[in-house]
């Protein structure tokens, strides 16, 4: 039973396959292989290291397997690769086989040649044709076939008359006595070429090259032609030929006959060459063709005449040579009366009205003379303005005001302008003719929206001259408004970083000060205020303990001001960079003793005499350092990074440098700037509030004397002037920050755009002033002269974390 189920189950499965199989198309045999272009012979010819692309295709074209193979039976003759491409290598013969599946191949026989020599050439240049050669002299030929890629670069030399030149191997030639000779050159391929040579007695050499009347500098005009007449010296020279060449053809070309010919304007050098390395050059220049002026003309046109001028104002001819490429265009212009019509401008191309009367102003073309025009003039007296009336003092709360100008000898074109920085808060609302001899200007003024009174400046500009009249050679005609300060302005207070601003409940009020006498009233201005030191605020306000009569311990600070003012900057430092010190301490390891000096010691809520021991910092500048004046910026670079020769520092006493890899001199958080107007102070000022820096400031005195103070905060009014500044005074020995009013004195600008020009003899007029509300007086002697600002160090710490990761 088992073996017929197996023949049925057989039978079964070749039903059931044979059924599979008719799914699927039968394979396509390749039949032939064909070549596109067609190839006209079995026979290839090529020269060596030329290539040959076969282009063969398996036929049909939709064979199922039309991949086809390339191989060649001498690979060192002609080599071929999988794509096709036969490379001849060297001469002989070789068969490429193509193979294709099913069996189908083709043979291609390549017959590999020589590259033939088709020309001999020298290079570089044969000197001459023949070739003079003196007796005993010799010349290389330089011969070389041509193409470069020939199969037989070999070149062979003969003399026809060895006694006159002989050759040798390499193409040299010597000349042997004198008479002709012919040297051939053979290359393969029956390629060959004939040198004649002419050998004559012992060589003479050129040494030099003559013009006439030494002409090394020649001028044309565009179009002309110039033979240069020059000579090798001496008569007897061996060989006396010359050659030219120009290094700008554009301007001018020369041929071998010496003759230049002019191309354009412009410059250019022409070249002489003679045998033995004999030069001279001529330098050429090429202006235009002359083309004369026909006619002047005005632009814009002339008025009738006379032209009516007042005295002082200014005409412009706009006169031109024509045509517009006439050769000299330049006009001259003269006056039949020059105190009365004053040629004047660039090349006197205007005139002037500079006095009474009439004259007249001849333009005459330099080309020529007989092209002229005469412009008659008239010239009259010139109005006049003076100020009638000025206008009253504003009210800060704006509006508008008024004054008059008399005009006298007519009506004078003008126009009033505020200038500098009164241009922010005044402007000309207009001008009105009240009657012949007045004019009314009216004048829109601003809310005044600070603390100061303000003064805008009127001027008068001459419409005619285009300049601000004047009532002498110095001094201008103006008028000056002036507008009362605001009482009540609208005041915000800004505090350096990481200052918690005062409650309502924190400030202190200020009594008003008369004549030295308590008034019993204060300051109800909200930004005028004490801030006393308490357990919660945040500023740091360290004292002389010499003011405050705690005891010193043998270390007097009575002239340390720097040192507090630093003292305190560098708490508010340290504070910020509590993270930055802490991975500091860490990765350098510091512990125990020498640790405290990154953790400085601030104690609030103590008692007047026990300033002593308020802070670990004042009390290390009091030990470490003498008590004199200093440069806070020198004390702050001396505790954080170093400084040698500190001069403050007592003998023997090194600097603290905490930081020394962190910060240097040319990489210092710490920065000063001098003080001498209020652009300087509010920039630096506001600068440093907004890049969050503690600041210190230098008060100077105008008896010579300096004080450094800390800065914790700043008041601006709406206009962004900043009104007073708080500070913590190490003088004081009250316990607390006390506010400045900023005032400048009479005449200064607050509102300028540009720098005022410092007087030498008064260099601090324009400086910000300190006005004192505890004795309610303008303090005409003390000033702000500079500030130190100390920045956080966010760059030079994330440069450091980089490379201590």
């Amino acid at each position: 039973m088992k073996k017929p189920l197996a023949i049925f189950l057989s039978a079964l499965a070749v039903l059931f396959f044979s059924a599979c199989n008719n799914n699927y198309p039968a394979p396509i045999p390749v039949t032939d292989i064909a070549f596109e272009p067609p190839l006209p012979t079995k026979q290839l010819s090529l020269s060596v290291n030329t290539t040959y692309q076969l282009n063969a295709k398996a036929k049909p074209d939709n064979a199922t397997n039309t991949k086809l193979t390339y191989t060649s039976d001498t690979p060192t003759v002609a080599s071929v690769n999988d794509k096709g491409v036969i490379t001849a290598k060297k001469i002989g013969q070789a068969v490429v086989t193509i193979k294709a599946a099913n069996n189908i191949s083709k043979e291609i026989t390549v017959t590999v040649t020589a590259v033939p020599v088709t020309d001999i050439v020298f290079d570089p240049a044969l000197p001459g044709n023949p070739l003079s050669l003196s007796v005993g002299g010799t010349c290389p030929l330089h011969a070389k076939v041509q193409p470069e890629n020939a199969t037989d670069k070999n070149l062979t030399y003969s003399s026809n008359n060895e006694g006159v030149a002989s050759v040798d191997a390499g193409g040299l030639i010597t000349a042997k006595a004198v008479g002709s000779a012919k040297i051939t050159i053979k290359a393969a391929d029956g390629v060959s070429k004939e040198v004649p040579v002419t050998v004559t007695t012992t060589h003479i050499p050129v040494t030099e090259i003559t013009l006439p009347f030494g002409e090394t500098t020649i001028s044309l005009v565009n179009g002309d032609t110039r033979q240069i007449n020059a000579h090798a010296m001496p008569e007897n020279a061996t060989n006396k030929q010359l050659t030219y060449s120009s290094d700008d053809e554009t301007v001018a070309v020369v041929n071998d006959k010496g003759v230049i010919t002019a191309n354009g304007v412009g410059s250019a050098h022409i070249t002489i060459q003679a045998a033995d390395g004999i030069t001279k050059v001529i330098t050429v220049t090429v202006t235009a063709a002359h083309v004369p002026v026909t006619s002047i003309i005005f632009d814009p046109p002339l008025p009738a005449q006379p032209i009516e001028l007042v005295i002082g104002q200014v005409y412009k001819f706009g006169a031109k040579a024509m045509p517009e490429e006439a050769t000299n265009r330049k006009l001259t212009f003269t006056s039949s009366n020059s105190s009365i019509a004053w040629p004047c401008g660039e090349g006197n191309s205007e005139v002037k009205a500079d006095g009474i009367g009439e004259a007249t102003v001849t333009i005459t073309s330099d080309d020529n003379p007989t092209i002229c025009k005469v412009v008659h003039f008239k010239m009259k007296p010139k109005p006049e303005i003076k100020i009638k009336t000025t206008p009253a003092e504003c009210e800060s709360n704006g509006g508008e005001a008024t004054f008059t100008v008399e005009t006298l000898k007519g009506k004078l074109d003008y126009t009033p302008e505020v200038v500098e920085g009164g241009a922010k808060w005044l402007s000309v609302a207009g001008k009105d003719h009240t009657d012949e001899s007045t004019d009314t200007v009216r004048l829109t003024v601003q809310t005044n929206k600070t603390v100061w009174n303000r003064t805008a400046c009127i001027r008068f500009k001459d419409n005619i001259t285009n300049e601000y009249i004047k009532i002498s050679s110095k001094k201008y005609l103006e008028v000056k408004l002036t507008q009362k300060k605001n009482e009540n302005p609208n005041v915000t207070v800004r505090w350096v970083h990481g200052i918690t601003p005062p409650k309502e409940e924190e400030k202190e009020k200020i009594e008003v000060i008369k004549n030295k006498i308590p008034t019993g009233t204060y300051y109800d201005t909200n930004y005028v205020f004490y801030w006393p030191e308490t357990q919660t605020t945040t500023f740091f306000n360290t004292r002389k303990v010499d003011h405050t009569h705690a005891p010193n311990g043998g270390y007097p600070d009575g002239n340390q001001c720097w040192a507090k003012t630093d003292a305190n900057m560098l708490h508010w430092w340290f504070e910020q960079n509590k993270g930055n010190i802490k991975k500091y301490i860490e990765k350098k390891g510091i512990t125990g003793n020498a640790a405290k000096a990154y953790e400085p010691v601030y104690t609030r809520g103590l008692a007047d005499n026990q300033e002593n021991i308020k802070s670990s910092i004042a009390n290390l500048f009091r030990e470490k350092c003498i008590d004199k004046g200093g440069d806070p910026a020198n004390g702050l670079q001396w505790y954080l990074f170093g400084l040698d020769d500190f001069e403050n520092a007592r003998s023997n006493v090194s600097s603290p440098a905490l930081f020394p890899d962190v910060f240097n001199k040319e990489n210092t958080p710490i920065d000063r700037a001098a003080i001498y107007t209020k652009k300087e102070f509010e920039t630096t000022l506001k600068a440093a509030l907004e890049s969050q820096k503690a600041v210190g400031l230098n008060r100077y005195g105008a008896d010579g004397t300096q004080h450094a103070i800390t800065l914790w905060g700043a008041a601006f009014d709406e206009d962004n002037n900043i009104i007073a500044i708080y500070i913590g005074d190490n003088n004081d020995v009250s316990n607390k920050i006390v506010p400045y009013g900023i005032w400048y004195k009479d005449g200064v600008d607050i509102y300028a755009e540009t720098e005022p020009v410092i007087d030498s003899n008064d260099p601090h007029y324009f400086n910000p002033y300190f006005f004192n509300y505890s004795n309610n007086s303008y303090n005409d002697n003390h000033y702000v002269g500079q500030i130190i600002t100390l920045d956080k160090g966010e760059a030079q710490w994330a440069e450091w974390k980089r490379k201590h990761p």
